[in-house]
């Protein structure tokens, strides 16, 4: 017993030896895969996401020619500084009888000509001018990082003093589709110009920490320690944390009308993120549409009919 006893202590600290090190190639080999999502996941945005999606194949032709149509109107190029000192691009179009602009924010990795394409003539019919924002570290903007909307509202809330500050006393409304959603909702709370009248958030987010968790579950990640390197990467090189805005609370302190689009049948969004910023709302005027039938950003494409009787009452109340 005493010998046995006597050769396990002599293996033993090759036995610590063997599982530190299994630990550690373990905690590194997690590391280097999560800076691989990382880089990919918050990296610049390599065109359209809906191009190459699935869930949009039924609808890609009707948003190119959508986006095709805008581009004939020949937009203006304008371009202003973010407070990061990033030059920052978008797309203006000036109706010749315009009574209101409607700013559009795209979503993540997604293009403004393409995500916007079906609502381009409609709001244009109606007379409204379209500012169409390339969100930081996408299309002509620069950025290396994108931060899920936390700078992206800093961004929008720019492009809204711009055009306040260029049509003084015209109605303006932050229209934005899932990151862009979550983005006008961040950005719902700062010093607006009272030009603006009006936030819509077409399936946006509660919080980049809720979405990036909501994410990983779906891949299967372990909570831990994915959760905390990708918190650490993100404030290393993108500089900001994942905890710094949260939709609900940005929400709950403006009082501005605010419209909630949604698809019951969201995969990448779950409508009850939806559901919770819709009801932290504080807002003189608020509904959420939801259509049960939709996937992710397919709201108003699967139900023309049915979302536009909210997006047309927002407007024609408030957007006068």
């Amino acid at each position: 017993m005493n010998l046995l006893l006597t050769n396990f202590l002599q293996i033993l600290p090759n036995i610590l030896i063997i599982i530190a090190s299994t630990i550690v190639a373990l905690f590194l080999i997690t590391f280097i895969i999560t800076l691989i999502i990382f880089k990919n996941a918050f990296g610049r945005g390599k065109g359209s996401m809906a191009e190459d999606n699935e869930l949009y194949k039924d609808y890609i032709a009707e948003m190119k020619e959508g986006g095709e149509y805008f581009l004939s109107l020949n937009p203006e190029h304008i371009y202003i500084n973010s407070f990061d000192n990033l030059k920052l691009h978008a797309l203006f179009y000036e109706h010749p009888n315009s009574k209101g602009t409607i700013i559009l924010m795209h979503g993540y990795h997604g293009e403004g000509i393409c995500d916007f394409g079906p609502v381009f003539k409609p709001f244009i019919e109606k007379g409204y001018s379209i500012l169409l924002p390339d969100q930081r570290a996408h299309g002509k903007s620069e950025g290396k990082y994108l931060t899920f909307g936390i700078f992206e509202s800093e961004d929008c809330l720019a492009w809204a003093r711009l055009i306040a500050q260029k049509f003084p006393n015209r109605p303006i409304s932050l229209h934005g589709v899932s990151m862009g959603g979550a983005t006008v909702c961040m950005t719902s709370n700062l010093q607006l110009p009272s030009e603006v009248k009006l936030i819509v958030d077409d399936c946006g987010y509660t919080s980049p920490y809720a979405i990036i968790s909501s994410v990983r579950k779906s891949m299967k990640l372990p909570r831990f320690p994915f959760q905390l390197y990708v918190g650490i990467l993100t404030k290393v090189f993108a500089k900001f944390s994942l905890k710094q805005k949260d939709s609900t609370v940005c929400v709950s302190e403006c009082k501005l009308p605010q419209l909630f689009i949604h698809g019951g049948s969201d995969r990448l969004i779950p409508v009850e993120m939806g559901k919770q910023i819709y009801n932290s709302s504080s807002a003189i005027d608020k509904r959420i549409a939801i259509e049960e039938s939709a996937d992710h950003a397919l709201a108003y494409m699967k139900n023309k009919e049915k979302i536009s009787v909210d997006i047309d009452y927002f407007y024609d109340k408030y957007m006068v």
